[in-house]
């Protein structure tokens, strides 16, 4: 007959199995801000063309990056944009790890014209002029 502490013992290791064997999910993203960038630039009110673009920019950047190899670029209008993610992220991560990314752009940005936020996992970048990382 197993003791309790025998069972704690089984089920920690089972745990660990599984987790290392990625059947469980373990671990959750880094998502810790490493550095943000700014633009001293800024558009005058959410109704501008700009802040519009920029939206649907950083929409389409945080929806569809992981489905794109973690890896994507978008334009709208006069906005362009670039996301990804770690290589080895799965999709749910991505998007969440992005999520977090287009969070801090609107908190940390606000109007600013253009925005870079490097997360531990995944960076998000928007300007007005074409660019390629």
């Amino acid at each position: 007959m197993n003791t309790f502490s025998q069972r704690i013992v089984k089920l920690l290791l089972l745990l660990w199995l599984l987790c290392s064997c990625n059947v469980v999910k373990c671990q959750t993203p880094d998502i810790g801000l490493k550095y943000r960038i700014c633009s001293a630039r800024t558009y005058p009110s959410e109704q501008d063309p700009y802040a519009k673009d920029k939206y649907a920019v950083i929409y389409q950047l945080t929806e569809v990056t992981s489905s794109q190899g973690n890896n994507y670029y978008y334009q709208h209008g006069s906005c362009y944009g670039h996301a990804d993610c770690d290589e080895a992220m799965g999709a749910d991560d991505c998007t969440t790890c992005l999520a977090e990314a287009r969070d801090s752009i609107y908190v940390l940005c606000g109007t600013s014209i253009g925005a870079q936020v490097q997360l531990g996992a995944c960076r998000m970048r928007v300007e007005d002029y074409p660019f390629h990382e």
